[in-house]
């Protein structure tokens, strides 16, 4: 089932440099980030995946918005919002409760695939000269690529937990993957 996308509000500042608005956010795919909550897990367990969610969000509030002087700061940065992010969801992992591990695989798979997306969208600032670019954007279309195999690897995961209580999860697994 396709979620639509929702339209996220243009700050006067980019409305000024002509930005459009920023109409992806991985609150699109699967169960929305924030509100959801897991049945039948142990309270320590909904906790851990409500601090696992600030930890989205917080992700999502980084965007990928390159100046001449700031290429590898600003990478390198929704880089580290991204392995915390991911890293957030680690002890539902260890949990060893299917819904909670279905959720944490999932959650990760829409994280990697929102990382590569926004690469795929990132381009260089127009100012440098095509020699600097061309490296910079062929390093980004690698670290892409990268992400998406890793989001459809945890997709994989996502879908391969076999209890009946994570099915909503396989379910939205088995539709971004495919």
């Amino acid at each position: 089932r396709a979620q639509p996308r929702r339209e996220w509000p243009v700050s006067v500042h980019q409305r000024k440099r002509g930005q459009a608005a920023f109409t992806h956010h991985p609150l699109t795919r699967g169960p929305p980030v924030g509100v959801t909550s897991l049945e039948d897990v142990p309270a320590e367990i909904e906790a851990q995946f409500r601090a696992a969610e600030k930890g989205v969000l917080d992700y999502v509030r980084v965007r990928l918005t390159f100046q001449i002087h700031n290429v590898d700061a600003v990478l390198g940065h929704k880089r580290a919002m991204l392995t915390a992010a991911v890293k957030a969801y680690d002890p539902l992992l260890r949990s060893q409760h299917p819904v909670a591990v279905a959720a944490a695989r999932f959650r990760q798979g829409s994280l990697h695939q929102d990382f590569a997306e926004e690469l795929g969208r990132a381009r260089p600032p127009e100012a440098f000269l095509p020699a600097v670019a061309a490296p910079i954007r062929a390093r980004i279309h690698q670290e892409s690529g990268t992400h998406l195999r890793l989001a459809a690897e945890a997709y994989r995961q996502a879908m391969a937990v076999g209890d009946v209580t994570a099915e909503r999860w396989r379910r939205e697994a088995a539709t971004l993957e495919a």
